[in-house]
């Protein structure tokens, strides 16, 4: 018997495990992951899950520095932080947590959470869970599929895909963990419903709860079971009779799932007064119902799907064959896949950070394996020009891709920010060229110390002046009190008109009447936009002493992004102090690129 897809699995495998190997990472727990895993050492070392004592937390971040500002933690109840992440990746971490605990005081090193025993230990953990997901997929693709399909399938999505460099140079993001979650969600929901393993009523459960508290939105990987043995009425009734005959091994999985569940909602509950509480709290991110990113997140230059990752172009047709040659199986990946995918777009900051291509996406890739393969198999059925065209085009998109990833690695293609003309400009390139950053999108740094780079390709244009004269009062100039001591004066306008592009650097002049400069200082001019009345992108300064620069204050602002573009913008001065700022101009000039970046 041929065993290719052993082969495949082996092979791809040591590629993983030589990615991992030949390049090296640092300090792992950075960023959103960092909020992940702090549940675990405010837990289980310090015995602070809510974080009431902030000095070892602020030990950390001195120490290790995971990121700019500690956005993964707010205050809901007065002296109680609470995560912005659901506690379901840190319960996936914890082996690899508790065995570097253990290494820690073993070798006598640092028991803090962070030290090189838990670096390590969760890397290692993460790996085997990866690699795990491998092995799985090529379990569920050998049901279905002959020994070579199943291979050929099982090395597209791995070598061919985002998941690739997703899960194996971001160890510890979590989605390389839920691509295999998904794979087991498969081979479990196959297991029962076609084999009658009553065993996975145990497991299946508390997996689709553990994968919904890592990230809500996984939640939906409950409708792979429920729909895969098809959607009629006959295949539903069938579906409960069999639940209902192993009833006892149902409620011990359900049970399960509830108390994962309840750890949750536990923690909720006691730092919020809340059973279920709405963690993110920045006005400037969530989902968009009503207008999701659809063109974006398929197509753009940013982070297109299908431009970073266009063999699932494979994928999404072999769906329409598999309606014809295998309907059973289409019923449960579109139940599962469209929902799931309306979701990803719906989010506002479609492109997700930094990372290579729409990395939303990764973890539903064991889905779309299934008619990845279907279309892999009816070309390969097909006369010699069919086969050579497949097989050309699949060798072409596994070289990009790997080549794609090598080059975000080096820092040749970025993770973020990616233009036309920058893609074009470091196509193939196997070295960075220096002076091609002014091709990227304008760089918002993630603690909003702008630095305004490229101003050549920048134009002026005046947007409002206006001048007032001594002793003016707030009745004399509508809409601007010149004491701006009680109550701040705002302005609120749209993008569209101070830009013509995604961005716009304000310039905001403040002139003072001569001889009085003094009074302008401490003046406090913000710059944000605007959601539902929720202030987003905030950005503050604070005037102070400029009596030698002719009693003229000049503010460069960068316009934040926007959650929508009807959202607007709002530009304001306040004076907290005592004394009167006795204005006598403002005026706002709006800087936009000469060419604006598709």
């Amino acid at each position: 018997m041929k065993r290719w897809s052993v082969y495949s699995a082996l092979v791809l495998s040591l590629l993983a495990l030589y990615s991992v190997v030949q390049y090296p990472r640092g300090f792992p727990f950075t960023w959103d992951v960092f909020g992940y895993y702090l549940y675990l050492p405010a837990t289980f070392i310090h015995e602070d899950p809510f974080i009431e004592n902030r000095e070892w937390l602020d030990e950390a971040m001195l120490q290790y520095n995971p990121s700019s500002t500690l956005y993964q933690v707010h205050e809901a109840k007065e002296g109680l932080l609470i995560n912005k992440y659901s506690a379901g990746m840190a319960m996936v971490y914890a082996p690899g947590f508790f065995a570097g605990h253990i290494i820690a005081i073993l070798i006598g090193a640092k028991t803090d959470g962070f030290s090189p025993p838990y670096v390590y230990s969760v890397l290692i953990w993460s790996f085997m869970v990866c690699v795990l997901g491998i092995w799985i997929l090529r379990a569920v693709l050998s049901v279905f599929f002959e020994d070579a399909i199943a291979a050929l399938a099982l090395f597209l999505v791995v070598a061919g895909t985002n998941y690739f460099f997703t899960a194996y140079f971001n160890l510890n993001m979590p989605h390389g963990y839920l691509f295999t979650m998904y794979a087991a969600v498969v081979w479990l929901s196959m297991r029962f419903w076609d084999n009658g393993r009553s065993a996975v009523l145990v497991v299946l459960p508390p997996l689709v709860a553990l994968m919904a508290i890592a990230r809500p939105t996984e939640a939906l990987a409950a409708l792979i079971p429920i729909f895969w043995t098809g959607a009629s009425r006959k295949a539903f009734n069938d579906k409960f009779r069999l639940l209902f005959l192993h009833r006892k091994r149902l409620i011990v999985g359900v049970s399960l799932a509830m108390s994962l569940v309840g750890v949750q909602l536990i923690y909720w509950k006691y730092g919020t007064g809340k059973w279920l509480y709405y963690s993110y709290k920045n006005p400037g991110e969530g989902m968009d119902f009503s207008s999701p990113h659809i063109a974006d997140v398929l197509l753009s230059w940013r982070k297109g799907w299908l431009v970073y990752t266009p063999i699932m172009v494979f994928a999404l047709a072999g769906i329409a064959l598999m309606w014809r040659s295998r309907h059973r199986l289409t019923i449960p990946v579109l139940a599962f896949f469209i929902p799931s995918f309306y979701l990803v777009a719906c989010w506002s900051t479609w492109w997700y950070a930094d990372s290579f291509g729409q990395r939303a996406l990764v973890q539903f890739y064991p889905v779309l394996a299934l008619p990845l393969a279907v279309i892999a198999q009816r070309a390969l059925q097909g006369n010699w020009l069919l086969r050579s065209a497949f097989l050309t085009l699949c060798g072409m998109f596994v070289a990009l891709n790997l080549f794609q990833s090598w080059q975000i690695s080096c820092g040749i293609l970025p993770a973020d920010r990616i233009t036309r003309d920058y893609y074009d400009a470091v196509w193939l390139k196997t070295e960075y060229t220096p002076g091609i950053d002014s091709l990227l999108l304008v760089n918002r740094s993630y603690n909003n110390g702008f630095e305004w780079q490229f101003r050549e390709h920048y134009a002026s244009s005046p947007v409002w002046d206006i001048s007032f004269e001594p002793g003016a009062t707030p009745d004399s100039c509508p809409g601007l009190s010149t004491a701006l001591t009680e109550y701040p004066w705002e302005k609120h306008f749209l993008l569209e008109e101070v830009s013509n592009s995604d961005h716009s650097w304000l310039e905001c002049e403040i002139e003072v009447f001569p001889g009085s400069p003094e009074s302008a200082n401490g003046l406090i001019v913000t710059l944000c936009a605007l959601h539902n009345g929720q202030p987003y992108g905030y950005q503050a300064w604070t005037l102070g002493d400029n009596t030698a620069a002719e009693n003229r204050y000049a503010l460069f602002m960068l316009t934040p992004t926007l959650r929508n573009n009807n959202d607007p913008l709002r530009i304001q001065l306040w004076n907290p102090g005592k004394n009167s700022a006795c204005l006598s101009c403002l005026v706002l000039r709006s800087w936009n690129r000469k060419n604006p970046r598709p």
